[in-house]
């Protein structure tokens, strides 16, 4: 166990991935639910792109100064005021559901708070890693965090699939509830996290942006972060909105093949449920073999499993072929972004991982609303079937004109 997890040596990160664990399970919870409830309010998949388009917009604005100041920072502060924040929203969507109240400018408002937050805390807890843990097993501490994240990516909605059918009506909201309530305990773990070694900023405190031009300059120049984030554009874009259409997808293609009395909303749960597996798969393999070499071999196998498993999706006729489809999917998409993200770490020197994690995480997500709505537009026009055809072909074929007119990537040896 101490080869295979050797993050685990240190008290503050099992505290640490400990509670997040738990406040992970009810963020997919609210992740299962959102899109559902939206798609239950307005029978519109272009809302379901739009929910999609509000949540991840912020960080085209915000994610790169965010780096900047997060470097600034006590980290475990920040978060800690963070998901504090999270908590807040997470609250008011809750009660608005259960009142009665909610409408669909309501969530597209609290969705962009979400992002918002969102885009600063992600890049706060990242960074926090290298300090919970010694840079030799940083690799594996993200491999671990990746397990954790996809573990509550099953249970989340694994949990939701029986209260959307408990939970009749605007009751649904206490899923909500139940997502603010876990903030509760990161936030308490983080209170019990003491024996750390915060890094040193070796700026000024005073904030000059001028140095967001420095973290950038370092990124497009150093090939092997600025391949790997030109890589990860092409999903953020085609494919990594998919979750967002599920509800569409079980409505429209899974619920005529239901020959049981399983409603939209179960159809929903399990196809997430599913993808999960295949993300906790990938996840667990990555944190078993994190020391390995030749990590770029297995995340072009995980872009081309990724781009198949739309593929077989949006052909599927049948829920079993839907369901394992959506393993492969998972398999493939935390595969790639995992590998992605340990990679960009590793080649980041101390001083500057706040600003090139924030980067990578800049084009990740500032993509990703674009393409939100732009597989709204097609679900709208021509259907989620074709739409997840279509946005599987054009990873496909992203993917290999990349890697032949780079292949560099392919040779790296890390």
């Amino acid at each position: 166990m101490r080869n295979r997890f050797p993050a685990l040596q240190y008290r503050d990160f099992r505290i640490f991935i400990t509670t997040q664990l738990f406040s992970l399970v009810g963020s997919w919870m609210q992740v299962t639910i959102l899109p559902f409830l939206a798609y239950r309010l307005t029978n519109q998949p272009i809302y379901l792109g739009a929910i999609g388009f509000a949540s991840t917009i912020p960080s085209l604005l915000v994610m790169l100064p965010a780096g900047v100041v997060i470097e600034r920072m006590d980290k475990r502060r920040a978060v800690l005021v963070l998901q504090f924040l999270l908590m807040i929203q997470a609250a008011i969507l809750g009660i608005l559901t259960i009142m009665g109240d909610i409408t669909i400018w309501h969530m597209l408002v609290l969705v962009s708070i979400l992002g918002f937050v969102n885009a600063f805390e992600v890049t706060a807890r990242q960074s926090m890693f290298v300090e919970l843990v010694s840079k030799e097993t940083l690799a594996n501490a993200i491999g671990i965090n990746s397990t954790i994240f996809n573990m509550a990516r099953v249970v989340g909605p694994a949990v939701s699939a029986p209260l959307v059918i408990f939970l009749k009506g605007n009751d649904i909201g206490w899923v909500f509830i139940i997502n603010a309530i876990s903030y509760l305990i990161v936030i308490a773990g983080l209170a019990k996290i003491q024996n750390r070694q915060p890094q040193k900023s070796p700026h000024p405190s005073r904030i000059d942006f001028s140095e967001l031009i420095e973290g950038q300059k370092y990124v497009w120049t150093s090939p092997s972060i600025s391949l790997l984030i030109i890589a990860i554009a092409v999903p953020a874009f085609f494919g990594f909105s998919f979750t967002q259409f599920v509800p569409a997808y079980a409505e429209e293609i899974l619920l005529p093949l239901s020959k049981t009395s399983a409603d939209s909303a179960a159809l929903n749960s399990y196809m997430i449920t599913f993808q999960g597996i295949g993300a906790l798969i990938a996840a667990i393999a990555i944190a078993l073999f994190s020391t390995t070499q030749r990590k770029t071999s297995w995340l072009i196998v995980g872009q081309f499993a990724f781009s198949l498993g739309l593929i077989l999706i949006s052909l599927s006729r049948s829920i079993s072929v839907s369901l394992g489809s959506a393993l492969v999917l998972g398999w493939g998409w935390v595969t790639q972004l995992s590998l992605t993200n340990t990679i960009v770490q590793l080649n980041s020197p101390d001083e500057l991982r706040g600003r090139v994690i924030s980067s990578y995480l800049w084009v990740l997500q500032s993509i990703a609303p674009f393409g939100s709505l732009f597989m709204g537009f097609l679900a709208e026009r021509f259907g989620i079937s074709a739409t997840l055809m279509i946005c599987g072909i054009c990873c496909t074929l992203g993917f290999a004109i990349f890697h032949i007119s780079n292949p560099k990537l392919r040779q790296m040896r890390i």
